[in-house]
């Protein structure tokens, strides 16, 4: 498989999730398709967005700039200065006043779409309200005359504001040769700050927030239009589907417990010795061998551990993380398919 690296769109690998009472998890990267599938935004421009005073444009340009499969760029990017000249040409070319079949045009050969886009809207409101806050410290009322229980403490009220910040664009991605919409997306993000009187709270400049609400609109734009990586949280299995000896135990308890320090690699080779050891009929043994090979993104291997263990949980209980997980590699497989195409 080929690696993605994406810079600011790499995903936290390796995360284990041990919750208390809850089963234990792993997260692991599955790779994620462009909604575009169309090999003309490769080569690419990006013209200046309208009402753009949070830069959103130039930090998109930036992002797509550093989208790399093995140290290529995804993007193929023209100078932002021929957008302009561009957008004449393929309004010229609209106007049937060139043939396109014979005339060489600035900018056309080289740049197959663009990217256009508006910020509807930066907006700031305030509301205010008093919230109800309990002094421990004060009781106003003891269950009893000895004073050692309190019963009631007093209440007060503060003064708060809510200052809410929202920023709303609508970014767009044409085909140059005949204006074909390959992608148009409106992107609407909101934050709420909290402030009372009785906190030391810090509001930043309303533009800086506006910038980084813009900075979450970049992330899902470029995130929509090139592969990149999304967390999924999987599921270990931690019950004895059949009777093990005492070795086996240990085996299934130290390949969980290499999974929790991150060694992935070790807990795949203990997992390999507990299914060796029951002879293939654990299906607790089988899944989280499974999912071992899911982290390392052999997908076709997982498929088969997963539907062994599926094959064996009919005969006794079936887990339904086991048919979650031969589920998710299906879609897995499929999607890393596609997104192998749109790199190469």
């Amino acid at each position: 498989m080929t690696k993605l690296n994406i810079i600011k769109l790499t995903a936290v690998v390796g995360t284990i999730l041990f919750l208390g009472g809850c089963s234990s998890k792993i997260t692991i990267m599955a790779i994620k398709p462009s909604k575009v599938d169309d090999k003309s935004i490769k080569n690419i421009s990006i013209e200046n967005f309208q009402n753009d005073n949070i830069s959103l444009s130039s930090n998109i340009e930036a992002s797509m700039n550093k989208v790399q499969f093995n140290g290529k760029k995804y993007f193929n990017i023209a100078n932002r200065k021929e957008s302009s000249t561009i957008l004449k040409e393929q309004k010229l070319q609209d106007s049937g006043l060139v043939d396109t079949t014979t005339q060489k045009n600035y900018g056309l050969q080289d740049t197959s779409s663009i990217v256009t886009g508006k910020v509807n809207f930066t907006n700031f409101t305030k509301n205010s309200f008093y919230e109800t806050r309990t002094d421990y410290d004060t009781c106003i009322k003891y269950k009893n005359s000895k004073k050692k229980y309190c019963e009631k403490y007093r209440k007060y009220k503060v003064f708060c504001t809510n200052h809410n910040y929202s920023v709303d664009a609508t970014i767009t991605i044409s085909k140059i040769v005949n204006a074909t919409v390959l992608f148009k997306e409106n992107y609407n993000k909101q934050k709420t700050i909290k402030k009372c009187n009785d906190q030391s709270t810090t509001i930043a400049h309303p533009q800086s927030i506006f910038t980084n609400l813009g900075k979450q609109i970049t992330y899902n734009f470029v995130s929509n239009i090139a592969p990149s990586y999304i967390n999924q949280s999987v599921v270990l299995l931690d019950d004895e589907d059949i009777d093990y000896n005492d070795t086996e135990e240990n085996l299934l308890e130290n390949g969980l417990k290499m999974l929790k320090h991150n060694h992935i690699k070790e807990s795949q080779a203990i997992f390999q010795k507990l299914v060796n050891s029951t002879k293939s009929k654990s299906s607790t043994a089988l899944y989280n061998l499974a999912v071992t090979y899911e982290y390392f993104n052999n997908l076709d291997k997982a498929s088969i551990l997963y539907k062994k263990a599926y094959e064996i949980s009919i005969l006794n209980e079936i887990d339904e993380n086991i048919l979650l997980a031969i589920k998710r590699v299906e879609k897995n497989i499929l999607n890393k398919n596609i997104a192998n195409k749109q790199i190469n």
